[in-house]
């Protein structure tokens, strides 16, 4: 998995010219997988890898016209004041999400387990909607 990633980076986004420093998105992935299956905080995850938060946001967007990366948007019907609406972020792929994500001795494992499940499931109401040609655009419904 770590090969496939190395290719990537390298082929992807390296030879494309999308990313000036590749040290710099190397940090940015790892703090981006600590968001998986989880609320994005733009500004948490540039202060996580120690960049700029517009050059954070540019890397997001990378991903997502790679097709790396999803951002599931929170529906805007019901407006809650109270509530900033994040989106949820998901890497393409749960290996992917595995590989990158760093692991401390703090980390519990269902933790790491609950967003790869998260993802899995993601994954495939992607696949059957893209599949059956479904049509339906994806969102998260707010808490409450």
């Amino acid at each position: 998995m770590a090969g496939y990633i190395h290719t990537c980076l390298r082929e992807e986004v390296q030879q494309e010219g999308l990313v000036r420093n590749l040290q710099a998105f190397a940090r940015f992935l790892e703090a981006a997988c600590l968001s998986q299956a989880g609320v994005l905080n733009i500004s948490e995850v540039a202060r996580e890898c120690e960049v700029n938060r517009k050059v954070v946001e540019e890397y997001f967007h990378i991903l997502e016209v790679l097709l790396l990366a999803w951002r599931l948007p929170v529906s805007t019907r019901k407006a809650q004041r109270r509530m900033t609406a994040h989106p949820k972020f998901f890497l393409f792929d749960a290996g992917v999400f595995k590989a990158l994500r760093p692991k401390g001795p703090l980390d519990r494992p269902e933790e790491i387990d609950g967003a790869t499940l998260e993802t899995l499931i993601f994954q495939e109401l992607l696949a059957v909607n893209d599949n059956l040609r479904m049509g339906f655009d994806l969102i998260l419904l707010p808490d409450g």
